[in-house]
């Protein structure tokens, strides 16, 4: 008796394990997106070319984000001391930032960090990234916009405040101040000081932190305050100790927050959700030699920074209800993680490896999302030797020009042999140079191609597919497939596929 096994549920999205026999899973995307309309699979909107920034990473991009904002209000910065418009042109800082340290003159420094507080951007740097002494400057957002640069306060605070490592510290903002990690304490500015006072600007130094603080974000009126060790604060912002405490039980490295739920990277690269004071593990990092490749073993869903790349800034954002992620994978991604239509459950979307040109990304420093006038989400990243902003339109049907997906391992154990009667697929917007192809793969060998779609027109195609070039189909212990989806000019009317099922019975 004939067997059936649709793939049909996509919902479900990239999957921590190879194997699942209850139901049809996907454990690998590139560039694939689930349609609002319910019709099934298609490409991930395409990643375009915002600005060339040389050969120094742009380590972070940070906006103003109210209804004044431009693109001239956001700030680009990086391991050089050069600032950008994010709609500068390419390779031409707006500013260098070159100041005087005492008896030295002309530095070129290093930038880690600028926050707008009050009508004035504090622009934090260093002397290198090595250095563990951290300065400021401050220029109002006036003259910034206006390019009066000339204006800015460079040495507005001098050497005050150590750093536990190299890089960007956590800040928030929360009741008109700044609230910046220093080592094992926690600093807060609120703008209130004059340049040469014997006083610093800061109005309290709490020091409660048994560890280094890793990450500070909010919830409600709490500020929660993550250390390397796993201990979570919970604190008010007011009093000099916290409010509450719990263990974590990873060391956290990234956090990225949405309406009041913290979804925490860990350094051995988990993806966990925290709200309140209860969290929950999602996924965990896994190899296999199971997806698109298998002649090595990739990692999957592996989410931490890259170890020899500390320089990472915020590698986990909100945009639009769903949270974009890097992914630290043996090819680098981003994923989306969300829910496609509300009442589905959350899952991931493995979306993006390649740059706007089609090279491979080998770091991503920053992501920023830009919700003024347009839906844009910004990607710093490492291509090669270069350095480059790009941008990924999420209010666009333009897609990217290639893609594919990578079902389960389908078993349905593994003493038992199968034979494959047939396969059924329905694909639409085939016509020309757009095409999709079907593969499968049996008993982990090699992809083998069924059927290529590619119609004279833009139809609907239903196909029943009984054998591959006249021969028939092979007998299986276990099976995958592949679906590869082309849409040449990266328009609109990108391929879709509506129905993928496999027919089976079993022999033996």
């Amino acid at each position: 008796m004939a067997n059936a096994r649709s793939y049909n549920v996509f919902y479900p999205w990239v999957q921590q394990d190879d194997f699942l026999t209850n139901w049809a899973n996907f454990i690998e995307h590139k560039n694939i997106d689930w349609l609002r309309d319910w019709f099934w699979v298609t490409l991930w909107p395409k990643m375009n070319k915002q600005l060339f920034t040389g050969t120094k990473e742009m380590l972070a991009i940070y906006s103003n984000q109210n209804s004044g904002g431009t693109l001239t209000d956001t700030l680009v910065w990086g391991a050089s001391w050069n600032i950008y418009y994010l709609n500068s042109t390419d390779n031409i800082p707006e500013f260098a930032l070159i100041v005087n340290y005492s008896g030295v003159w002309d530095v070129n420094v290093a930038i880690t960090n600028i926050e707008l507080l009050k009508g004035f951007y504090y622009i934090f740097y260093k002397q290198n990234y090595a250095d563990s002494l951290l300065w400021c400057a401050r220029i109002s957002q006036f003259d910034a916009r206006t390019g009066n640069w000339m204006a800015m306060v460079k040495n507005y605070i001098k050497s005050w405040i150590w750093l536990a490592n190299s890089w960007i510290p956590p800040i928030i903002q929360f009741d008109n101040a700044l609230y910046v990690w220093s080592g094992t304490g926690i600093l807060k500015v609120d703008g209130n000081y004059t340049p040469g006072s014997a006083t610093l600007p800061w109005a309290n130094v709490f020091g409660f932190p048994e560890d280094v603080v890793t990450w500070l974000s909010l919830q409600g009126t709490t500020v929660v305050v993550y250390t390397r060790q796993g201990t979570v604060y919970f604190w008010d912002g007011v009093d000099t100790t916290y409010q509450a405490v719990k263990k974590f039980g990873a060391r956290v490295q990234k956090v990225g927050s949405k309406a009041g739920t913290d979804y925490v990277i860990t350094e051995d690269g988990q993806f966990s959700i925290w709200g309140g004071l209860q969290f929950f593990r999602v996924t965990k990092p896994k190899k296999s030699n199971r997806m698109n490749s298998n002649v090595n073993y990739d990692s999957r869903l592996k989410f931490n920074v890259d170890a020899d790349n500390a320089s990472q800034n915020h590698t986990v954002i909100p945009a639009l209800d769903d949270m974009y992620m890097y992914s630290s994978d043996t090819v680098k991604w981003i994923y989306k993680y969300g829910k496609l239509i509300p009442w589905m459950p959350d899952g991931f979307h493995k979306i993006i490896t390649q740059n706007h040109a089609g090279t491979q990304i080998d770091f991503i420093y920053d992501m920023f999302f830009y919700e003024i006038d347009s839906r844009k989400l910004y990607i710093s990243y490492k291509a090669g030797s270069t350095y480059w902003i790009d941008y990924i339109d999420l209010n666009t049907l333009q897609t990217s020009i290639d893609g594919y997906f990578i079902t389960d391992v389908f078993t349905w154990w593994s003493n038992i042999k199968k034979k494959v009667i047939g396969m059924q697929m329905t694909t639409s917007n085939t016509a020309w140079n757009n095409f999709v192809k079907l593969y499968y793969r049996v008993n982990n060998w090699a992809w083998e191609l069924i059927r290529t779609y590619n119609e004279p027109t833009n139809v609907i195609t239903q196909d029943d597919i009984k054998t591959i070039n006249g021969q028939n189909f092979k007998h299986f212990i276990d099976i995958q497939f592949k679906v590869e989806i082309h849409n040449d000019t990266g328009g609109q009317d990108a391929p879709q596929v509506h129905d993928l099922a496999l027919i089976y019975d079993i022999t033996e």
